[in-house]
This record gives structure tokens, sequence and C-alpha cells, in this order.
């Protein structure tokens, strides 16, 4: 039997616990937490913030490239934001169709509470699978997820 379909056999027994995986994870990025402003955030909102506080005035269109998504999706999650004062929007220069977005006082206040805890959870985490995983094979997780990630964005375009 050839290595490569040894290994597509391989993979196909284990799409079920992939799939487990990726529900689950799918399930706490959307779950919301309060990062300290009174208002519940999930991570893609957080993350959407952070970006902005990273960038101070970057577009819709910026962050949609960002992210992997279209600028219809980047705008739902800026709209969530700017209802919940966390950012703002602009119009800079002599072109008026381009909305650039900043972080208010508020959201930038939060935007440092999630990188913290942020950077908190990471360092959880990355104990947690220690314990179970040797780093190599972390670091491989993460190379392999960056690639299927390549390739799922090569098949979209």
């Amino acid at each position: 039997m050839s290595q490569t379909l040894q290994l597509t056999e391989s993979i196909a027994r284990n799409m079920d616990m992939l799939f487990r995986f990726i529900v689950k994870y799918s399930d706490e990025i959307l779950r919301s937490k309060d990062y300290g402003g009174g208002d519940s955030l999930n991570r893609i909102e957080a993350r959407v913030l952070t970006l902005i506080t990273e960038s101070p005035g970057v577009t819709v269109g910026e962050i949609a490239q960002q992210w992997g998504r279209t600028k219809g999706a980047a705008s739902q999650q800026i709209k969530k934001l700017e209802e919940k004062g966390y950012i703002e929007k602009r119009k800079l220069g002599g072109n008026g169709k381009n909305v650039h977005l900043f972080a208010t006082e508020h959201g930038s206040a939060v935007a440092v509470t999630v990188r913290l805890n942020n950077l908190s959870d990471a360092t959880q985490t990355l104990k947690l699978l220690l314990e179970s995983c040797s780093a190599e094979e972390i670091m491989t997780f993460y190379k392999v997820a960056e690639a299927y990630s390549d390739l799922m964005d090569a098949s979209a375009g």
C-alpha cells in the first residue's frame, strides 16, 4: 500500500475528531465574554477591536482582507462594536468614500484587557497542551493548520 493511500485512510479515520474540534472551537469563538467594558464580546468582535486599535484608521476593506472575509461580514462585526461604543467611523482627507475606523477611549481600554486576557489564555492552554503533546507536535499542528487554511483560500479564489 502506498504511503499516500495509507495517509489518506488515516486522515479519513480522523475526520470525525477533526470535525468535533472545529465545532467546539467555533463554539468557543462565538461564546461571549465580558472583557471589562460592561458589554460582552465574542472572540471575533474582540479580534476586530484589537485590529482597529493596532491600526488606527484602518478601513472595513482592510479588516475584511486581514480576516479573510467579505466586506459585508466585517461590516457586521464593526456595526456591533460601533453600537457598543467601542469604535467610531471617520471620513478622512479628500476621499469621502472610505470610512476609517478608530477605537474610542473606552474601546482602547477594553482592547488592552482583551490582549492581556488572550495572553493569559494562550499561556494556560500551552501549559495544558504540553501535558499531552510535545512542543514540536504543537508547532506542527499550527503549521498544518496554516497550510490547510492556505489550501482553503486557494480553492475559494
